[in-house]
């Protein structure tokens, strides 16, 4: 019997981690490569040739732009896989990154729940949720770092070695030089921990409250202090609230847009917050409140941007391992009814969202010529005296052309685009006026004198442009056109 238990058991964490594996393999070939690995990779690059992290913007037409690098390690990262081993190694990075996302989270559950079953069913649900950020991005180098940072915080709750909370400097530190824009999240996910439960609050002493807390406080102050060390000191720091404002307005931000109901972004809020109900109906007489915060926290968080879904899993995480430790055993018993519709729903799930995207699957050996990375465009360029050239790019497509060696007009970060951290202009307010018809398209390209514009197929500078008599259509790329300026050769 011993043995037909342990065949059981290895059967389904196979079949788990077999889907696992396939939706991932599937979401990899889809988000990758992305547009933003090339400023990445040009900053990588630079470094690597220089030695330093640049503080002005030598990467565009504009002179004298202040600027803040901060992501320089990925950048440094990413430059030197694709140099040594080609695109492959893009897909190669997020798969990894996902699935060591995804032991972190193991671990993590490991303070909510003994029950393994639990567990690996939770890699599952995390592994869809995660699923469209597995791109060529820091973003999950930091969930796991944040992720880690939980982690400790837990083990010291539960063991009150002080000594542990030494690790939450070191991973302040990491996570200021891979990621600056979430450093700050660090602290947001520490709060639940040093907030006293609500029943709490009638008898709540200030001064025993933070003698109790006195170790998480004096760590969390270190690891704020920790936050110095990076290139760019204080203005590393705050890069998130320097950006933020530059970075939601005027153009029309994929992930910075708020997730609709009907969309699979929805439906994993809705039942995020089902899975939250749930929790408080079942354990009304027994309620963590740390997890009440964090979970009220995160769902606010993830409704205002899409971006933001990646935290969901910090808060899902303990709610699964509480709510459905209640309904499944952890022993390894022969597969019941039950069981087999549980495994045939989490089965019609994952291979749903494989069938969905199956078209797609495909693993690119070379960089395709398509709006985001127009290599036509660039061969063409590349005949010509760089000196000379002036070049209009686009949010999407400026950054491809810098890593191919052209200054350009702006790329996929409109903060260092804006006067609060460039310190001279607000480019990226001006780049959002011209496309929204506020700005007048011939004093644009007189204030420049372009040479050159690659641009989308649609959208309304490129319709004046083409009717225009100072420019001519050179090329037609897949989803752009590239324009020169008559009499410029």
């Amino acid at each position: 019997m011993k043995v037909k238990f342990q065949k059981e058991k290895v059967v389904f964490i196979t079949l788990v981690f077999s889907l696992i594996v396939l939706y991932m393999s599937i979401f990899v070939s889809l988000y990758n490569p992305n547009s933003d690995v090339w400023f990445m990779t040009t900053i990588g690059r630079f470094i690597s040739e220089n030695g330093y992290v640049p503080k002005i913007n030598y990467f565009t037409i504009h002179n004298d732009f202040s600027f803040i690098v901060q992501q320089w390690i990925p950048s440094l990262i990413f430059y030197h896989l694709y140099n040594n081993f080609g695109l492959y190694s893009f897909y190669v990075y997020s798969f990894v990154m996902g699935f060591i996302s995804l032991l972190i989270f193991y671990k993590f559950s490991g303070y909510f729940t003994n029950n393994n079953k639990v567990r690996i069913l939770l890699l599952a649900v995390i592994c869809m949720i995660i699923s469209p950020f597995l791109t060529t991005r820091p973003v999950l180098i930091s969930l796991s770092l944040i992720t880690l940072f939980l982690c400790v915080l837990e083990e010291y709750k539960k063991t009150k070695n002080f000594k542990v909370l030494l690790f939450l400097p070191v991973l302040s530190l990491i996570e200021i030089n891979v990621h600056a824009s979430f450093w700050p999240f660090l602290f947001v996910v520490s709060l639940p921990y040093i907030t006293p439960a609500i029943p709490d609050l009638k008898k709540f002493n200030f001064k025993q409250f933070l003698l109790e807390n006195k170790y998480i406080f004096f760590a969390l102050i270190i690891s704020f202090m920790f936050g110095f060390f990076n290139p760019n000191g204080i203005k590393g720091m705050l890069y998130l609230f320097l950006s933020y404002s530059s970075a939601v307005k005027g153009i029309v931000i994929s992930e910075l847009e708020k997730p609709t109901f009907a969309s699979l972004f929805g439906i994993e809020i809705l039942a995020s917050i089902i899975l939250f109900v749930v929790y408080i109906i079942k354990n009304k007489n027994e309620l963590d409140y740390k997890i009440i915060y964090m979970s009220l926290g995160l769902i606010i968080l993830s409704t205002l941007h899409i971006r933001n879904l990646v935290f969901l899993p910090l808060f899902v995480c303990p709610l699964f391992c509480i709510v459905f430790n209640k309904f499944i055993n952890d022993v390894y018993t022969p597969i019941t009814t039950r069981y087999k519709i549980l495994i045939l729903i989490y089965s019609f799930i994952y291979l749903l969202g494989v069938f969905r995207n199956i078209n797609n699957f495909k693993y690119e050996s070379e960089i395709k010529d398509i709006y985001y990375t127009p290599v036509l465009a660039v061969d063409y360029l590349n005949k010509l005296d760089k000196s000379k050239i002036v070049l209009f790019t686009e949010f999407n497509n400026g950054a491809f052309l810098q890593w191919n060696g052209y200054k350009v007009y702006v790329d996929a970060r409109p903060e260092l685009y804006e006067k609060r951290i460039n310190g001279k202009e607000n480019i990226f307010t001006e780049y959002s006026n011209l496309f929204n018809g506020i700005y007048d398209s011939k004093e644009f390209l007189e204030k420049y004198k372009f040479t050159h514009l690659v641009i989308e197929d649609i959208n309304r500078f490129g319709d004046q442009v083409k009717y225009m008599d100072d420019y001519s259509l050179v090329l037609k790329g897949n989803g752009y056109k590239l324009y020169e300026r008559k009499n410029e050769n």
